[in-house]
């Protein structure tokens, strides 16, 4: 059966809805079967806390870690301004693009240029 739950509340103490639970299911589950519905809208910012959530801190990103939609805050993989220098046969910064679609793409707006790469052996590419 549809439903419509209100709760009013002008407290700036106590949250309009608290829900506790103790067992390893869910404490709250919500559901849309209409597949262009929402199951959550906020209006208004979130906040994510917990145990099992990952490391909370600026910067990160929330991240899929199984195909069941469970997710953690994890470093995103690339902090920019990128810079990276070390001695090895690899690379230490590979783009790869399986795909048929552009594997770099680089926009400056500004009076620098978009791209500098260099080869020791005197090749410059400027884009």
């Amino acid at each position: 059966a549809a439903g419509y739950f209100l709760s009013s509340n002008t407290s700036n103490t106590f949250p309009a809805i608290h829900a506790e639970h103790q067992g390893t299911a869910p404490t709250a589950y919500l559901l849309n079967q209409n597949i262009t519905g929402l199951a959550l809208r906020t209006s208004g910012g979130l906040v994510f806390g917990g145990t099992n959530v990952g490391t909370i801190s600026a910067g990160k990103v929330l991240m899929a870690t199984n195909t069941q939609g469970k997710a953690i805050w994890q470093d995103d993989g690339l902090t920019l301004p990128y810079g990276q220098s070390g001695n090895s046969a690899l690379p230490l910064f590979s783009l790869t693009n399986v795909g048929n679609g552009t594997t770099s793409y680089s926009v400056n707006t500004g009076t620098g240029k978009a791209g500098v790469f260099e080869i020791n052996n005197g090749l410059l590419f400027l884009m």
